[in-house]
């Protein structure tokens, strides 16, 4: 049986970045790429069945556990208006709720 996904990692700083299923066992030793704080939220994202599920109107449900970030603030480049740098909420246990609701369906 095969696995595919990745998880969503927030540091303590908001930044947001991702790491492949594979890459790493365990959350331990998780530090942020652009500024070295650690991990203080992760998420993991099961892709293996695809993201949706579709009923017989097409409607398309989020099967896959993604978390919808909330930005923070962002600072952007002021000649050209790319994104430099954006910092997210880190989600509280009702946006997990949320974002997962069969695993809360027995509490």
């Amino acid at each position: 049986m095969s696995y595919e996904g990745y998880d969503q990692v927030l540091c303590e700083n908001g930044h947001y970045h991702t790491y492949d299923c594979w890459e790493f066992w365990s959350s331990e030793g998780w530090v942020c790429p652009k500024c070295g704080a650690k991990a203080v939220w992760s998420n993991m994202v099961d892709v293996t069945n695809g993201s949706y599920e579709y009923d017989e109107w097409g409607d398309e449900t989020r099967i896959d556990g993604f978390v919808e970030l909330h930005i923070l603030d962002e600072c952007k480049c002021e000649h050209c208006g790319s994104t430099l740098e954006r910092r997210y909420k880190i989600p509280t246990e009702e946006d997990m709720r949320k974002a997962k609701p069969w695993r809360y369906e027995d509490e």
